[in-house]
């Protein structure tokens, strides 16, 4: 920089050199030593839809930031559903935080639980296991041909049934299917011996061991998810 003065001590003339600056992109990307910023994870404040199956810990209420919903969660059953094949008449939480339950075939049949020797077909709660120690019988081809998970209902999943014959019923009718009879007796796939076999009458509601094997009842295919 560079001043003239005339005689009087006066300034009269002023010039400047302005010093020369590197050009500098300001922007975020064109820095060095820049720290790595991590992707968001899944169900994150800042990735709230994350998808299925989300496990969410802590004790996070409506009250505080960033508390998480699941979305499309496969808790997505309930009672009446037409899904599977068949309509959800059961439903529970298991251990692992997720829905299970029963479905049961939307048609019928009628038929022999058949025999009179003693298989061991005598859990009350494990259809599955008496279906496959039931002797091969018209029943039986009819339940398991709706595929390899369905079966015949041991008596306490038949039970459970007629509790919940209002919720099947009722999409039943609505998909022009065959209702639950009411007044019928029902094979179960629980055995009480050689001779016997549990139905469950579905006009009273009532479990009977008293029915021969070689009845012809009407018959309900299930399976479970």
């Amino acid at each position: 920089m560079s001043a003239f003065t005339n005689d009087a001590g006066y300034i009269t003339g002023y010039t400047e050199t302005d010093p020369v600056f590197t050009a500098w992109n300001k922007d975020y990307d064109d820095l060095t030593n820049k720290p790595t910023i991590p992707a968001a994870a899944d169900g994150s404040e800042t990735k709230i839809n994350a998808g299925d199956n989300i496990t969410i810990t802590g004790n996070g209420t409506t009250a505080t930031p960033y508390v998480i919903n699941a979305q499309g969660s496969s808790n997505k059953f309930y009672l009446g559903q037409d899904t599977l094949g068949g309509i959800v008449y059961y439903i529970y939480i298991g251990s692992d935080g997720q829905q299970h339950g029963l479905i049961v075939s939307k048609d019928e049949t009628t038929g022999q639980w058949t025999g009179n020797t003693l298989v061991g077909a005598d859990r009350t709660e494990d259809g599955v296991f008496n279906t496959d120690k039931m002797p091969n019988s018209g029943i039986k081809t009819w339940a398991i041909n709706h595929g390899t998970d369905w079966y015949i209902p041991s008596i306490d999943e038949l039970s459970i049934l007629w509790h919940n014959r209002f919720h099947v019923n009722k999409t039943l009718r609505a998909g022009g299917n065959t209702l639950l009879v009411y007044n019928a007796y029902y094979w179960s796939s629980t055995e009480y011996n050689a001779t016997y076999a549990f139905s469950f009458h579905f006009g009273n509601g009532n479990a009977t061991s008293a029915s021969y094997k070689t009845n012809t009842y009407s018959v309900r295919a299930v399976r479970a998810f």
